[in-house]
């Protein structure tokens, strides 16, 4: 029995403030998971903060379904990938807080952190 070999798609990332390289290993079998796995291997984007976006104009990637594969996404190869940090899931600092204990002393509390989904 023979095993059907994937094509291997050709794709290009700029992220970063222009930086642009190539990202190897993707194939029309590979899954959004994958992809996002790679990116963040090549950009240092984590995958829960990345907003992938593709086209021309550039058109935000539905990233919702992880186990799509990659032309279910409208992706093909050649494209480019423009790769952000989607602020929105990044968690943000609420405030710094500095209580004066005495004259002579000073205590600071580490930024309250929250997540917002």
């Amino acid at each position: 029995m023979k095993r059907i070999m994937a094509k291997a798609m050709q794709l290009r990332c700029q992220f970063g403030g222009g930086q642009r390289k190539v990202l190897n290993g993707m194939t029309a079998a590979s899954t959004l998971a994958e992809l996002q796995e790679a990116i963040f291997l090549l950009t240092d984007v984590p995958v829960h903060v990345q907003k992938i976006m593709s086209g021309f104009p550039p058109k935000e990637l539905d990233i919702s379904k992880t186990d799509a594969v990659l032309p279910d996404i409208a992706l093909r190869s050649g494209d480019t990938l423009i790769i952000e940090e989607n602020n929105e899931n990044k968690p943000k600092i609420i405030s710094a807080e500095i209580k004066e204990e005495s004259a002579n002393k000073t205590k600071l509390l580490l930024p309250k952190l929250s997540c917002t989904s």
